[in-house]
């Protein structure tokens, strides 16, 4: 009897496969793939970074929103401060946790942080801290049980929540991501990687956001061009 292989359950983790279509890759770690770790782990750690860019947003002539579209309608008197990221910092706003369903597109960062570490101490029976939570304690707690995390059924809940609380101090902060290039063609162990490829800021390198491939010389970056593919 064939054992069934248990495949990673975090949302959008694919790989296209031999038939053509893209299947979620083998979990290494828990219910988790290698890959989707290493993309979450790096998210926390960029959530500390953005997150303590935030004070310098608050000017409305700073972040994406600045330059954004108007939305039709009567025009409303220019703000002095940038709501958006002055909910994000103060912790009696209504920012959503991110999930929620209310019609505020504004996520909550420490509260989704938050929220997680609680359900894993409990799980775990730890102790609750007696000093206050932080952007930066709550992030070290859920990279030091990373491990575990990937092993529990709700994984893939906290790691969608995760995403969506990075992409929105991104687009806070107007840190979106380099431009995609391309996707590696790379072939590992579960098939094509299809990672994202961009080029290294300031450099002519260019990199695979998966795999982490390296493109340096101009031999290397013809071959990789050649290779990769643009959708």
């Amino acid at each position: 009897m064939t054992e069934k292989v248990q495949r990673c359950i975090v949302p959008g983790c694919g790989t296209k496969g031999d038939d053509g279509e893209r299947h979620p890759r083998i979990a290494t770690i828990g219910l988790v793939c290698d890959r989707c770790l290493d993309r979450h782990l790096e998210q926390l750690r960029e959530i500390v970074d953005l997150y303590a860019l935030l004070p310098d947003m608050i000017d409305p002539s700073t972040g994406e929103q600045a330059t954004g579209p108007k939305v039709s309608g009567t025009p409303d008197p220019p703000a002095n401060a940038r709501l958006d990221v002055i909910a994000m910092l103060d912790p009696r706003s209504r920012a959503r946790v991110a999930g929620d369903d209310d019609g505020n597109d504004l996520i909550d960062t420490l509260g989704v942080l938050a929220q997680w570490v609680w359900i894993a101490r409990e799980e775990r029976n730890m102790p609750t801290p007696t000093t206050r939570p932080t952007v930066a304690s709550e992030t070290r707690f859920l990279r030091g049980n990373a491990s575990w995390i990937a092993a529990q059924e709700w994984a893939d809940e906290l790691y969608r929540e995760v995403r969506e609380a990075w992409a929105a101090l991104r687009s806070a902060t107007g840190r979106g991501p380099d431009p995609i290039l391309g996707w590696c063609g790379i072939l590992v162990a579960d098939g094509e990687c299809g990672g994202p490829i961009r080029q290294v800021p300031g450099e002519l390198t260019l990199v695979c956001g998966r795999c982490k491939t390296k493109w340096e010389t101009p031999e290397q970056r013809a071959r990789g061009t050649l290779m990769m593919r643009t959708s």
